[in-house]
């Protein structure tokens, strides 16, 4: 049995090292700018999500009817290993490329795809996931943010934390209780709320290393918009698990081991 590669695939490996020759600086490789680890190197991040995004390769594995490429998982896997070998830097918008937008894709209103993906990939718009709470992390059912509806629009109060990058996006995709007296998993929805509405607090979560990528978010009357509902009120368990399966297949993608 032969285990290699296609010439299709060594091919495909060439065109991403050509690329990369032509777009990724020196000064940009190995740990320069990678992660959330400097405060100044979200303009990088968020230029390099620039140059990605107008490559074509934000949309590598999306079926052709979306807009992408169609790639396979083996190519996937080696765009992966030939980012990590150059060195590539960090993307600003990584949740919402890689979970959110593919998410909305599947699930996603007509309004919500044409409004949101295009600005999620090309970086102008950095969306967070407000998923995790004090007391809900691993019982993510357990979770106690309350969105109500008042006069047309969804009204959130509660708390989130552990959230990436929530000091500097512009969204954020979010699960809160729509129904308290449904069973744990339903009853709640699947929200895109504006981070920088009146009713949105972030503070930043200093950790023992130093860094501050994580972040605290508290929702105090923050509004959304019925449009910015993904799916039905009692839809965001579903929604999530859709989230979370595209959130494992990337890093089975990077695994090494």
């Amino acid at each position: 049995m032969d285990l290699g590669f296609t010439p299709e695939e060594e091919s495909f490996r060439q065109e991403v090292r050509t690329w990369l020759d032509g777009n990724l600086p020196a000064e940009w490789r190995h740990g320069a700018a990678g992660g959330y680890r400097e405060e100044e190197d979200t303009e990088v991040q968020r230029e390099w999500q620039r140059r990605l995004y107008e490559g074509g390769w934000l949309k590598l594995g999306w079926p052709q009817e979306a807009g992408g490429r169609g790639a396979t998982p083996v190519m996937q896997a080696i765009y992966q290993e030939e980012m990590t070998t150059a060195g590539a830097p960090g993307i600003l918008g990584r949740l919402g490329v890689t979970l959110l937008a593919p998410t909305l894709v599947a699930l996603g209103s007509d309004w919500q795809k044409e409004t949101y993906i295009e600005k999620i990939l090309s970086g102008e718009l950095i969306f967070c996931q407000g998923f995790s709470e004090p007391d809900a992390g691993s019982d993510l059912a357990g979770l106690r943010t309350r969105a109500e509806r008042r006069d047309g629009k969804w009204v959130l109060s509660g708390q989130k934390t552990w959230s990436s990058g929530a000091h500097y996006s512009d969204k954020s995709f979010l699960l809160a209780r729509t129904d308290p007296a449904a069973e744990p998993h339903r009853g709640i929805g699947f929200f895109l709320v504006d981070m920088k509405q009146p009713g949105v607090e972030v503070r930043r979560i200093k950790q023992m290393t130093g860094g501050g990528e994580f972040c605290e978010i508290f929702l105090s009357g923050a509004e959304v918009e019925e449009r910015d509902l993904v799916g039905q009120s009692g839809d965001g368990w579903k929604i999530a698990m859709t989230v979370f399966g595209f959130e494992r297949g990337g890093l089975a993608q990077a695994a090494r081991f």
